[in-house]
């Protein structure tokens, strides 16, 4: 049995280290689209500064803390869970961007 850091190519393993950049690097952004979003989704939905903040902290905080390991176990073993995910997030985005522009185009000016 090789030892573990021959058992792949470098080139391979170049690869994942840049899949797992790039994921790291979209992690970051959706992680600051929040305090990005807050105002305009505060002001489209007439929320309170308190249930913004309770969406944008406790809720977060608690998400991620109840379900973060869980997860990250289900998608240990479960490599498709992870791409399923991935995609679904990809896309809700790209889906929300749409509608954003389209919204943008279609409402007449003040």
């Amino acid at each position: 049995m090789p030892a573990p850091h021959n058992a792949f190519s470098p080139s391979y393993r170049y690869y994942v280290l840049f899949l797992l950049w790039v994921s790291y690097i979209f992690n970051f952004i959706d992680r600051q689209l929040m305090p990005i979003l807050l105002e305009p989704i505060k002001q489209e939905f007439g929320a309170s500064d308190t249930a913004m903040g309770l969406l944008a902290g406790f809720a977060f905080a608690v998400f991620y803390a109840t379900l973060g390991v869980p997860v990250a176990r289900l998608a240990a073993s479960l490599l498709s869970v992870l791409m399923g995910g991935l995609l679904y997030w990809r896309s809700a985005g790209a889906y929300a961007a749409q509608i954003q522009a389209r919204d943008a185009t279609e409402r007449p000016d003040p």
